[in-house]
């Protein structure tokens, strides 16, 4: 098994963050259009 680099963790953060936010965005955004 080889370190994970920063720029690995950052990129697997960043996913996490985006898989939160966009239903999020979703559930506060969609309600406005409908």
């Amino acid at each position: 098994m080889n370190n994970r680099t920063p720029q690995d963790i950052e990129r697997s953060a960043i996913r996490k963050l985006t898989l939160h936010i966009v239903p999020l965005m979703i559930f506060i955004i969609f309600p406005g259009f409908s």
